[in-house]
């Protein structure tokens, strides 16, 4: 780097450096880090955006595999640097792109702590490649493309970006209005029946006080006072969103729900519900919202009646709805039945169309997976304490040839102890794929519910999550028997062994909760296992 050129008179670092310079302002982001990495630059505040992410219990790591180094304590700039530079060696990118990660997480938790829920570790690496696949879902390229395109965003576009992704389960959700959950759960949509079959009933606070709707299958009740919206989208085969209004506490709840039914696009079904009370400070602008939508009935609902509405966005005349007194009890149980245009599964069968003959989300839930196992985020601050629990009734957990044992883990630590959370950590990090880690968590949150009191034998991860993915692909191939017997895709046979990546993928990407979803075949397996 020092090598002196007589005919220009300047060295190698001295042209770099120029390159440096000029690329920072003419914009070329990808030559600026690329050039910051080769001059080993170094951001001042580093070692304080460090010290804001471990005193709040946030341990950060630098690189990848063999070469990932944990910092648990504020250390030295010159140590952090050296860390950086030996650590960060694949790409001479890596190591400026690391340290404006760490830089803009400590702004991030200093300024918006509760992005942060659920995660100890925040690992650099993985961090990227959350960053690469939010980029490669977005714009549709492969990871290479990504990665250029990730290295030539400005660093006002990668601290959105890195708050996009550290936003977790909102992140594929409309910003514009908060709902309850954001469900994202698959219709189960069959060859034979080709329809979506709506059944929703209400009980008002005299007539059973509940809200319930059933969509091919999946049921679902409401646990909390006012009016309950579910919403499906038709062309992707799912429902997208659940929100709930406590329009009889505040007219400023009647506006939360006036701006939920003004950002739904058309086409969208509206499935309704209410429980309890929802009249109260229902305005005029959300009755007349009703009525736009085709109600004929909203406006005899009174205090503690029951109420059911199923509609579509932009045809007020395909409105079904019902309205009982709250001395007659609940409302009758109203069924729509829409019928679905399933022509693409008629074509060949392809590595594309295979996903209209299984439960899925459109890859949202497998994409939510991957990015928050690529975070390390647990679902609560109940996790550990469950997984606690767990090990104590087990004789420990297995990650192949990795195991946590029971014996002396339990009874040198305790469900709360911040050692323990970091110990559940690690053994958690011997996954390589970040969306199967988030399988293993919501296992051992099922297995704590499931679970007996005493089981003398460990519990093996990889295995039950594989038996899950295997009873997932066999139930659906066999639905599907006589379609993909005619399929040049199956001519080896559907055997699990001969598919395993493709049922993995399918099976990733369904929802955590609902009739089809993951907790519904880690239940099945776990139940054999027990």
């Amino acid at each position: 780097m020092n090598y002196y050129i007589q005919q220009i008179e300047s060295t190698i670092m001295d042209l770099i450096e120029e390159v440096y310079l000029k690329s920072k302002r003419l914009q070329y982001w990808s030559i600026a880090r690329q050039a910051a990495g080769l001059l080993c630059k170094n951001v001042p505040s580093l070692t304080i955006n460090i010290t804001d992410l471990v005193i709040r219990q946030k341990q950060v790591s630098i690189g990848s595999g063999p070469l990932e180094y944990f910092i648990s304590m504020p250390v030295a700039p010159d140590t952090l640097n050296k860390m950086i530079t030996d650590h960060c060696s694949d790409d001479v990118r890596e190591g400026p792109m690391v340290q404006e990660i760490i830089t803009y997480l400590g702004n991030l938790i200093r300024t918006q702590p509760y992005l942060f829920e659920g995660i100890l570790r925040l690992r650099t690496h993985y961090i990227i490649i959350a960053l690469r696949e939010e980029i490669s879902r977005i714009h549709g390229c492969n990871e290479e493309e990504a990665i250029e395109q990730l290295m030539q965003l400005s660093p006002f576009e990668l601290k959105s970006l890195l708050s996009t992704i550290l936003s977790g389960p909102e992140l594929s959700s409309k910003a514009t209005v908060p709902s309850e959950q954001n469900s994202y759960i698959p219709l189960v949509i069959t060859q034979e029946s080709k329809a979506v079959v709506i059944k929703a009933q209400s009980g008002g606070y005299h007539a059973g006080n509940f809200a319930k709707v059933e969509i091919n299958g999946t049921t679902m009740e409401a646990n909390s006072r006012g009016i309950h919206v579910w919403v499906i989208n038709l062309q992707k085969a799912m429902i997208l969103e659940r929100a709930s209004f406590d329009t009889h506490i505040s007219e400023e709840e009647s506006q939360r729900f006036v701006d939920f039914l003004g950002s739904l696009m058309q086409g969208a079904v509206v499935v309704m519900a209410s429980k309890d009370e929802f009249t109260e400070h229902l305005t005029d602008v959300a009755l007349f919202s009703l009525e736009q939508m085709g109600s004929t009935m909203i406006r005899q609902v009174n205090y503690r009646d029951s109420y059911v509405f199923i509609a579509e966005i932009g045809a007020p005349h395909t409105v079904l709805e019902a309205h009982q007194l709250s001395t007659d009890g609940p409302t009758e149980m109203i069924e729509k039945v829409i019928q679905m245009d399933l022509t693409v599964t008629d074509k060949e069968i392809t590595p594309e169309t295979i996903c209209h003959y299984f439960p899925n989300s459109n890859k949202l839930w497998l994409h939510r997976r991957k990015n928050d196992g690529s975070l390390n985020r647990v679902p609560s601050t109940h996790f550990f304490p469950q997984v606690w629990s767990v090990l104590d009734r087990s004789k420990g957990l297995m990650i192949k040839n990795h195991s946590l044992p029971r014996d002396p883990t339990v009874l040198e630590k305790t469900a709360e102890e911040f050692n323990f959370a970091l110990a559940v950590e690690s053994f958690l990090g011997w996954f390589a794929d970040p969306a199967e880690r988030q399988i293993a968590v919501e296992v051992l949150s099922t297995a704590y519910e499931d679970l007996p009191e005493r089981k003398e034998q460990a519990l093996d991860l990889p295995m039950i999550i594989e038996r899950a993915i295997r009873k997932f692909w066999e139930k659906w191939c066999e639905i599907n028997q006589k379609r993909f017997q005619k399929s040049t895709f199956f001519k080896e046979g559907t055997q699990f062994e001969s598919h395993v990546d493709l049922a993995r993928q399918l099976f990733f990407d369904l929802p955590s909760e609902g009739t089809e979803s993951t907790s519904t075949y880690i239940k099945l397996t776990l139940a054999e296992f027990i």
